[in-house]
């Protein structure tokens, strides 16, 4: 996740929320030891339908 954030800074010089949530949901695997919960809202529809 931390790299995503890296990238989100690298590539538009701020954090818009959308655009990290939408690249955690894309980038999510659970074998890298995310909280169920993380791994709920990462892989649901909140992410989906921009809620946060």
């Amino acid at each position: 996740m931390a790299c995503n954030l890296v990238a989100e800074l690298r590539d538009h010089g701020e954090v818009d929320q959308d655009s990290l949530a939408a690249t955690f949901a894309d980038r999510c695997e659970p074998c890298l030891g995310y909280g169920a919960g993380a791994f709920t809202i990462l892989q649901g529809n909140a992410v989906e339908a921009g809620r946060r």
